[in-house]
């Protein structure tokens, strides 16, 4: 499952936010760490609230930048 079938299709709207965003390189490899706000309403009406933390991996290749692996991770609820 993507993306798109994951945040998109079943909603009809999402607004995230990005905070504390650093990136930091070394030869051929970078590493990006950020902090989100995403604000989530279902088609039906329903409204939700995620905050959660999202750290890329990418490599430069020939082609370019691509990114090899990523984690999203979120607090768990209380």
């Amino acid at each position: 499952m993507g993306v798109q079938k994951a945040f998109f299709d079943p909603n009809k709207s999402v607004t995230a936010k990005v905070k504390d965003l650093r990136v930091h390189h070394r030869r051929t490899l970078a590493w990006a760490t950020f902090v989100f706000d995403m604000d989530i309403v279902s088609k039906q009406g329903a409204a939700s609230h995620v905050n959660g933390r999202w750290t890329m991996v990418l490599e430069k290749r020939p082609a370019g930048w691509i990114v090899v692996h990523e984690h999203v991770s979120v607090p768990l609820a209380e």
